[in-house]
């Protein structure tokens, strides 16, 4: 038996999807291992997430409609750049609660991260 790890557009993962998902995100790259040729025994994906991050405003500027405008903002620009969807991450209860006010939702997921560059010291 010999298993090939394929790239594949995000059609032909929503075709052979092991978790049945119909619809990937367009600009989605997917990877099938498939066994002898034809059987897909396994799947993963590289999303491109459209995350709003590192937004802040000055002291004297909170309590104004400038952070709405903002996230607004990126939200035309994640638009405009065709995409359909927008996470935001929050570190408080402060911004938990100001994202479900701007219409997020919360979702039950773990963030992890891995660095996959590591600088050695100059």
């Amino acid at each position: 038996m010999s298993t090939e790890l394929r790239i594949v557009t995000a059609d032909q993962l929503a075709a052979f999807d092991l978790n049945g998902i119909a619809t990937w995100p367009a600009d989605t790259v997917g990877v099938l291992a498939i066994e002898d040729g034809k059987a897909v025994v396994g799947q993963t994906a590289v999303l491109n997430l459209p995350i709003i991050e590192g937004t802040i405003v000055a002291e004297e500027k909170r309590g104004t409609p400038l952070l709405f405008r903002l996230i607004k903002r990126v939200e035309e620009l994640y638009l405009e750049l065709g995409k359909t969807y927008s996470w935001a991450m929050a570190a408080t209860p402060e911004v938990e609660a100001y994202l479900e006010r701007l219409g997020y939702s919360k979702v039950p997921v773990t963030l992890y991260t891995k660095n996959l560059v590591v600088k050695k010291d100059a």
